[in-house]
């Protein structure tokens, strides 16, 4: 039996990413690394850090820009799974 990757979901998470990583980066002060791939994505989503990139704690502005933009992704494929774990995700951030 081998591994074959659903073609399809990459191809709908290259677009996500292109639609909004600079957004991500530019205005909520991501590095590129959080948005390499949908498990890097969603580690940070759960944890509030990148394995792959370290990166300066966000300011107050970035967090909230961030966590309005996460909070219009909630439910979505690739955003935050709910309401709640939008909140956890911002405690992550330090509450802001």
């Amino acid at each position: 039996m081998t591994f074959r990757r659903d073609g399809r979901l990459e191809h709908r998470w290259k677009q996500w990413v292109e639609e909004h990583q600079a957004f991500l980066t530019e205005q909520c002060g991501l590095p590129l690394g959080v948005t390499r791939d949908r498990v890097e994505w969603f580690h940070f989503l759960d944890h509030g850090y990148s394995r792959s990139e370290p990166f300066s704690p966000l300011t107050d502005a970035q967090c909230e820009m961030l966590v309005l933009f996460l909070s219009q992704q909630v439910g979505e494929e690739f955003g935050p799974v709910s309401a709640i774990h939008l909140r956890n995700f911002e405690c992550f951030l330090g509450g802001h």
